[in-house]
């Protein structure tokens, strides 16, 4: 038996082979490894296992009785379906990857013990990038943004913002990533890319941009900018919901108020981010661009040590195995 007493797990996951690009999977299957190397055997929808982990939303919950049954989801709105909150209440702990989501939960009626879990990095994955393969400061400047599928998001505030502080200027670029908008981005310094990139092709897409701005109305965690940030790219980041427990490894967009989501299936409140942060960052980071590479990567350095995936598996079989010895296990 190893150190937490625990003889292996159960992940039950509704979006296996939906691909690594779905937030939900790609922390699935990071999880799932992390725990492997640490010599803990992970079995899909095994019945048999003492801990039953959950993850996904939690309509798919399963309960199995006689386990410790977790559910783990991650939300981007204050209010949460009516429905869900029966299931969660069927969990015997509920765990969440940042301090926003558990505050949610409990305000909707989640009265079950509750966790924050984080994602992490996979340094071989996202490592520090060298210098050498970031565009000379001499280059044009490239700040990038991912997310364009979906207007929480926050692409046409960069857009918007990018055209009223550069125009067309020459030396700087604006690169969008997303597979639809719900605008028509355009201009001679402006790059659309429409197409699925594997993760592999992703880490070069960030190391060939200079920073990364991304105004999010709401994140359940926020992958796209911590991942950003650990290659030690100068990314500013909506200071509430998931990043509002990491922004500290970048530089924060403020929030102007709290709105009404526009589509569903959000409801309750999310962020209107502050248009002039946005602005005020691009112009900074492009003019002060050495120092912002300086710090980023130290902040990326600092990320490398203490926010690994191994060390978040780590953390979650010390919680599960406190769990299990409170149920007597």
């Amino acid at each position: 038996m190893n150190q937490w007493g625990i003889e292996k797990i159960a992940f039950f996951c509704p979006l296996w082979g939906t691909g690594t690009d779905s937030g939900y999977s790609y922390a699935a299957v990071e999880l799932i490894k992390a725990w492997q190397a640490l010599g803990i055997p992970v079995w899909a929808n095994d019945t048999d296992a003492d801990v039953i982990f959950n993850m996904g939303q939690p309509h798919f919950y399963e309960r199995v009785e006689g386990k410790l049954n977790i559910g783990y989801t991650a939300w981007e709105s204050t209010e949460i379906s009516p429905g869900w909150v029966a299931n969660m209440n069927r969990m015997d702990e509920i765990w969440a990857p940042c301090q926003a989501n558990i505050d949610w939960y409990k305000a909707a009626g989640v009265d079950v013990p509750m966790r924050v879990l984080p994602h992490g990095i996979n340094p071989e994955h996202w490592p520090i990038r060298d210098m050498a393969e970031v565009p000379s400061v001499d280059d044009v400047y490239k700040f990038i943004h991912i997310g364009g599928d979906a207007p929480r998001k926050g692409a046409l505030m960069v857009y918007d913002a990018f055209k009223n502080v550069f125009g067309d200027q020459d030396d700087v670029q604006l690169t969008l990533k997303g597979r639809k908008f719900n605008f028509n981005p355009k201009g001679k310094n402006i790059t659309v890319l429409n197409e699925l990139i594997p993760q592999e092709e992703l880490r070069a897409l960030y190391h060939s941009h200079h920073a990364m701005i991304y105004p999010t109305m709401g994140e359940g965690f926020g992958l796209v900018p911590f991942q950003a940030m650990a290659t030690g790219m100068p990314t500013a980041v909506t200071n509430w919901s998931g990043p509002a427990d990491f922004w500290m490894y970048g530089w924060p967009i403020g929030v102007h108020y709290l709105t009404t989501p526009t589509y569903a299936p959000h409801i309750g409140q999310w962020a209107q981010p502050k248009y002039e942060d946005v602005c005020y960052y691009m112009v900074r980071f492009y003019e002060e661009r050495k120092k912002f590479n300086r710090m980023a990567r130290m902040f990326a350095a600092q990320m490398h040590e203490e926010c690994t995936w191994e060390q978040v598996a780590k953390t979650a079989l010390e919680s599960l195995s406190d769990s299990l010895v409170s149920m007597g296990k």
